[in-house]
């Protein structure tokens, strides 16, 4: 918790100058103008650091005291001394690895049958750029957070770790591969993954459909078979759903999950 105040209070405000400098860059250059998507996830925005981030914040406290007042303490117990003696360094590597492959599947369930509902809302919008890095549904976000954050507790990473490591990075992944950027990183396009290859995850074309899965590192999407990244620097033909079933107003994104409707086939995309 004090990891996502010290982010916010000191290198937020950096993060957000940087990719709105970045944003108006490319969109001069590319004559692209403000559509409805994006005053959505402007509200998104907001949504999240006055709603959301407060509750993952509260629930993480309850849910993770509770977890160590019982068995999975005695976990932490054997594992944390061991974490705590490697170097920072190393501790920083392992705990980046670690996170980074839990992200991956916990997005890879994301698009099953039984959790596209909320997961749709994110690859709703057709405007892809960074601002819509936040566009997710706040009980996805809260699961989310929990998912990925409880193994992380339980094998000992301190919060100084994780706040000097996972956060910054993640958080500066995550806008970098949204933006409106047809970076592909070059001879470290499978290194790190890069705007070029987070757009074809976004992707409407059927070659596209769930592939690349990962934040950081598409090592995973390599190794599990979820990679696509074509070599001849072609652009996706559209972003957004193909079922085109989310409505396109936030009140309408919200109830989504809960609307009854006829069964998605696979994803739903």
């Amino acid at each position: 918790m004090l990891a996502r105040i010290e982010l916010a209070t000191l290198g937020l405000p950096v993060l957000l100058g940087v990719f709105w400098l970045l944003d108006r860059w490319a969109r001069r250059r590319r004559k692209v103008q403000w559509g409805p998507d994006r005053r959505v996830n402007l509200v998104y925005w907001f949504l999240q650091f006055v709603g959301v981030d407060p509750v993952v914040d509260w629930a993480q406290h309850v849910f993770f005291g509770a977890m160590l007042a019982t068995s999975a303490g005695v976990v932490r117990g054997v594992t944390a001394p061991w974490v705590g003696r490697q170097p920072a360094v190393l501790q920083g590597i392992v705990l980046v690895l670690t996170a980074d492959l839990l992200l991956y599947w916990w997005h890879r369930f994301m698009h099953t049958r039984v959790a596209w509902r909320y997961h749709a809302v994110h690859h709703s919008t057709v405007e892809l750029d960074w601002l819509g890095a936040v566009r997710h549904h706040p009980l996805e976000g809260l699961a989310g957070s929990l998912i990925t954050g409880v193994p992380l507790v339980l094998l000992g990473f301190s919060s100084g770790v994780v706040a000097g490591w996972w956060i910054p990075l993640s958080i500066f992944l995550d806008w970098l591969s949204h933006a409106n950027l047809g970076w592909d990183f070059g001879p470290f396009r499978y290194v790190l993954a890069s705007p070029a290859y987070h757009r074809w995850h976004h992707a409407t074309d059927a070659e596209a459909i769930d592939k690349n899965f990962a934040q950081v590192f598409p090592i995973w999407d390599v190794l599990f078979g979820t990679c696509y990244l074509p070599s001849d620097g072609r652009q996706p033909k559209g972003y957004g759903l193909v079922a085109n079933d989310v409505p396109a107003t936030l009140g309408g994104q919200l109830l989504h999950p809960f609307v009854r409707r006829d069964r998605h086939q696979v994803t739903g995309r």
